[in-house]
């Protein structure tokens, strides 16, 4: 992958992401350890992160959400030796893959639980603990080599954006053990024998029906927050719309409870 007498320091990296973890592990980073970056791709660019370009003297792109694909000599232009390719939705074809190595993440054990949603379907799921994966992307979803993992705790009352922040927390963990053993750091092919996939979610998943267990409902309101999804909520038998953004599920005992 790289030669054994490369030095991280000396590699031209560039950072694509979205604010929610790309951003935010690029933050958590520079917090722990010094990594020089040339660029940073993103679609969203906030005051921090302009900051942020001028301190650390790297280029700021703004892209569409997705067809990054029209933005492909921009990128070649930039020279990349490794790209971190962290909380961007979109698959990028062979064009990309042959510039350089691209390392990605997967909120997931891989490669178990591949696909979309992976943090929501975690708690929907009523998982007791998920994880999360950086791999050697290729053309295939979250079908690369694995480069390192590690088991996320699920509590019982966590959400999707607590879920996140230990993501994130753990994707900061794992780059600076990536960036401090390399180039010396294992590959592992993914079993795929063994690999299981998670579905797309659609606005018609977050209807909450009233036939729902207490459980079941707990987990929903759980999940559902933003900038996950759109909220829970409900249809009236008039076709009405009524989001619940503010919950506070009360079970049948305690409600009726005399105080």
């Amino acid at each position: 992958m790289f030669k054994k007498n490369k030095k991280f320091t000396d590699l031209r990296i560039v950072f694509l992401g979205n604010p929610e973890i790309g951003i935010k592990v690029y933050q958590g980073l520079i917090k722990k350890i010094r990594i020089k970056i040339i660029a940073f791709i993103t679609y969203e660019i906030s005051k921090e992160l302009k900051i942020l370009s001028k301190q650390m003297r790297f280029k700021l792109i703004k892209v569409p959400k997705y067809n990054l694909k029209k933005y492909f000599s921009t990128v070649k232009f930039l020279r990349p030796d490794l790209i971190f390719e962290y909380g961007w939705s979109e698959i990028l074809d062979q064009r990309f893959l042959a510039l350089c190595p691209i390392i990605g993440q997967h909120p997931s054990l891989l490669p178990k639980r591949r696909g979309r949603a992976p943090i929501t379907w975690a708690i929907l799921d009523g998982l007791k603990y998920t994880g999360v994966t950086i791999f050697y992307l290729d053309q295939k979803v979250d079908n690369g080599n694995i480069i390192y993992q590690k088991r996320i705790l699920i509590s019982k009352n966590e959400t999707s954006n607590t879920l996140l922040n230990k993501i994130n927390t753990t994707l900061v963990q794992l780059t600076i053990k990536y960036i401090k053993k390399f180039p010396y750091n294992p590959i592992k092919q993914q079993d795929h024998k063994k690999a299981s996939y998670t579905k797309k979610r659609t606005m018609l998943d977050s209807e909450i029906k009233l036939s729902y267990t207490f459980s079941t409902l707990d987990k929903y309101f759980r999940a559902l927050v933003p900038p996950y999804y759109p909220v829970p909520f409900i249809k009236t038998k008039f076709g009405d719309i009524i989001k619940l953004e503010k919950v506070k599920l009360i079970k049948k005992n305690d409600f009726f409870k005399k105080k």
